[in-house]
């Protein structure tokens, strides 16, 4: 296992050919019929160009990609001396899970993330997931919840 700070530009291609971003969308997205899978690289690009996103990957042992956590990272507008960063994609393939991969790859991302100079880290977690439990061992607070109405 290999976890790394890795540009999304680089490892984009992989996760679509391993339909890994699909993976993902279906597993967590509550609409799948009304919300297609788009990703709109040409951002996520210029973000990573902005420094506006923070990229990790996690890699097997034949250098093969397991799994994924991206961040959009910015000044926090309440509290702007603060860089703030939040969770965009969390993923792990499921063949990996239950063997710590998940864990080691937070644990290496937000380590990553505190030497950028982030004071804040917020993760969106799908309700009752396992992401719930890595976070807290990971010694974060639950402080909201968040609640979601599509509009189409």
């Amino acid at each position: 296992m290999n976890v790394q700070t890795e540009a999304i530009s680089r490892w984009c291609r992989e996760a679509t050919e391993r339909r890994l971003f699909e993976a993902h969308w279906r597993e967590f997205c509550r609409d799948t019929d009304k919300l297609a899978l788009d990703p709109d690289f040409e951002k996520y690009f210029a973000m990573e160009k902005m420094g506006a996103l923070a990229s990790f990957t996690v890699r097997d042992d034949d250098a093969q990609l397991a799994g994924f956590a991206t961040f959009l990272c910015t000044t926090h507008p309440h509290y702007r001396s603060h860089s703030m960063a939040c969770s965009d994609l969390v993923y792990l393939r499921p063949a990996y899970r239950g063997r710590g991969w998940g864990s080691q790859l937070l644990q290496f991302a937000f380590r990553e993330l505190a030497g950028r100079g982030v004071s804040m880290i917020h993760v969106l977690a799908a309700k009752d997931s396992r992401l719930e439990i890595l976070l807290e061992g990971a010694g974060f607070r639950h402080v909201e919840n968040a609640w979601e109405k599509l509009l189409i």
